[in-house]
């Protein structure tokens, strides 16, 4: 459908706007307000997810045959549980951290291979970007809370590493799905496609 030159200015000024909130969150997320990688997964959410009956802000557009940058390798890890290459773990071993930069491997994909590529398992279970992201934006905070998460993003986010300590307690580091956020924030945002965009 065609929309008019006033209605195509202010839908480019919406995207102007998202990818001002996205990297507003990613930069709180770096600062240590790892709570904004919530608000990451809903930009995204606008900024991509299709249905019957939601335009996404992209086709609104017209611009989904943009091409996005992946960290994830596309070859299969044979043993789980399997963390993408954009993630590492921290010093201690002990939880995920996102790589950025670091990761060094990148890969240009579709926005439809993109947003539906695996990205983790979890003891077999997959996740894609779309899961991570529209779970967290859709029941996990973002938009709506739900009382019951899927199960292969709970055991993302309830946390899948312990630390047994000298006095035998045990410690579990929750929260992985908010650096798996982060990192496909980081991703969308130095894409070829959306990073030439002007948001000032």
């Amino acid at each position: 459908m065609q929309i008019d030159k006033e209605a195509q200015n202010r839908l480019f000024e919406q995207l102007q706007q998202q990818i001002r909130f996205l990297r507003d969150s990613c930069g709180l997320y770096d600062q240590g307000r790892h709570e904004e990688a919530i608000r990451i997964a809903t930009c995204l959410r606008v900024l991509i997810h299709q249905t019957p009956r939601s335009t996404s802000l992209l086709a609104h557009l017209d611009m989904q045959d943009i091409r996005l940058v992946s960290t994830v390798s596309l070859e299969r890890f044979s043993t789980p549980p399997f963390f993408f290459d954009g993630l590492c773990m921290s010093t201690n071993n002990s939880f995920l951290v996102p790589k950025l930069a670091a990761g060094g491997q990148r890969f240009s994909l579709t926005l439809e291979e993109w947003w539906n590529q695996v990205v983790m398992y979890i003891d077999g279970e997959s996740l894609t970007r779309k899961e991570i992201v529209l779970t967290a934006a859709n029941k996990d905070g973002g938009a709506h809370v739900d009382e019951v998460l899927p199960e292969n993003y709970h055991r993302l986010s309830d946390g899948f590493f312990i630390a047994i300590s000298q006095d035998g307690s045990v410690t579990n580091f929750r929260g992985h799905h908010l650096s798996c956020l982060r990192q496909i924030g980081y991703e969308f945002l130095t894409s070829p496609s959306t990073s030439l965009i002007d948001v000032s």
